[in-house]
């Protein structure tokens, strides 16, 4: 009897064990996953740069199943849907437009318009958007080779997210 109470035990003890070690696996083989808040953004352009507070403006939150919502409070409060991929440390995000069939890509490929205080402007391509999560850190560079009339440089964008929730 004593002896199939220390088995009982035993195996108990092994099922809580593996109970722990399969909830941390998702976040160890995913560590996206979780609500992050905008904290700190980098702009570089003709190889100077700026930062800006931009605390609690916009969140992510990345789900297990590669859902991902984005909220913004500025200029007006928003919420988009939308899935991401990541291959190593690239990250894309396709976002639905709501009220329409329409959807857009945040990263590669994402085209937006750059201007310059002389008037002149131009397209630019996201060419890479990478993550890295450090800690409670998250941060999303993305690059683009921006072409003018009279000069080709690097925009980049550097933002630096806090996890406010697993």
């Amino acid at each position: 009897m004593r002896k199939m109470r220390k088995e009982l035990f035993f195996i108990g003890m092994l099922v809580i064990a593996s109970l722990f070690a399969g909830c941390s696996k998702d976040k160890e083989e995913n560590p996206l996953i979780g609500t992050w808040e905008s904290d700190i953004v980098t702009e570089t352009f003709y190889g100077r740069s700026s930062s800006q507070n931009i605390k609690g403006l916009e969140t992510f939150t990345f789900y297990a199943d590669k859902k991902v919502k984005y909220s913004a409070t500025q200029p007006q409060p928003y919420t988009l849907e939308g899935t991401y991929t990541t291959q190593g440390s690239s990250i894309s995000m396709t976002f639905s437009i709501p009220g329409s069939e329409q959807s857009f890509v945040y990263g590669p490929g994402q085209t937006f318009e750059i201007s310059l205080v002389t008037g002149e402007s131009t397209l630019a391509e996201v060419t890479e958007q990478t993550y890295l999560v450090n800690g409670n850190n998250l941060t999303i560079e993305s690059t683009a080779d921006v072409e003018f009339s009279s000069m080709k440089t690097t925009y980049a964008v550097k933002t630096v997210y806090k996890r406010i929730e697993d």
